[in-house]
């Protein structure tokens, strides 16, 4: 029985790792980490999220997308002295996750805090940030699409508008505007580990997750038009004219 050609990569012909559905590129190695290192820093220029002298606590859960987070900000400031990145772990009792976490942080300050039930996991994670000038977080496109579609969904699309506290710890999202699937990719390319799949939230939030993900196994690019209607709310939100 005859195999099926390998598919080779679009931009050098060697054989390709992923195929991007909305793009119609073939990727190898080498050609995916360039393409998906390339979107993470457009938005990281767009939203001058890295500044001179900043110290950024990256938020580590031991899963595949915060991994990657750290993954793609230790190349980007390695060369630079004047920025410092740190590791932030909130434990919320998972001794497997914290074990990965603690390899993944090898060499970096590792900051741990326990889970507080009464408070936002947000809101932990700012508290552990003292001293931090940045937090950055492995938020997806996939995260990012379903909750605009939650606000939708659940009339409070006026959340979509709300700014962060100027004095508040500035949030770094590299990759909202790269799918789960690829960032999880990138960080099993970068670590030797085995990362668990992350479970659907339940309620509201897992219903959207599930809508979303079965539309766009037919509608590849229906990610990126939600969070485009997403951003032009967010603007039209800042901007009164709008």
């Amino acid at each position: 029985m005859m195999r099926d050609p390998p598919i080779r990569c679009t931009k050098c012909h060697k054989t390709a790792i992923i195929s991007q559905r909305y793009s119609g590129l073939h990727l190898c190695r080498e050609h995916f980490i360039r393409d998906l290192e390339g979107k993470a820093k457009r938005e990281i220029r767009k939203n001058r999220w890295l500044r001179p002298h900043d110290r950024i606590g990256v938020a580590i859960s031991g899963g595949a997308a915060s991994a990657a987070a750290l993954t793609l900000l230790l190349k980007l400031t390695g060369k630079r002295r004047d920025i410092r990145i740190t590791a932030l772990h909130i434990d919320e009792g998972d001794a497997d996750a914290t074990e990965r976490v603690q390899r993944l942080a090898a060499g970096l300050d590792l900051s741990v805090g326990c889970r507080d039930p009464s408070r936002d996991l947000k809101e932990d994670i700012q508290l552990l940030a003292e001293g931090c000038t940045a937090v950055a977080t492995g938020a997806t496109l996939d995260e990012e699409a379903a909750a605009i579609m939650a606000a939708f969904v659940s009339g409070e699309i006026a959340s979509l508008g709300e700014t962060e506290d100027p004095g508040c710890v500035r949030w770094i999202s590299p990759f909202l505007l790269i799918r789960e699937d690829e960032v999880r990719l990138y960080a099993t390319l970068h670590h030797d580990e085995v990362f668990p799949d992350k479970p659907d939230r339940e309620g509201l939030a897992g219903a959207v997750r599930d809508i979303l993900r079965n539309y766009t196994d037919r509608h590849p690019s229906t990610l990126y038009a939600v969070s485009n209607l997403g951003g032009q709310i967010r603007r039209a939100a800042g901007d009164p004219k709008e």
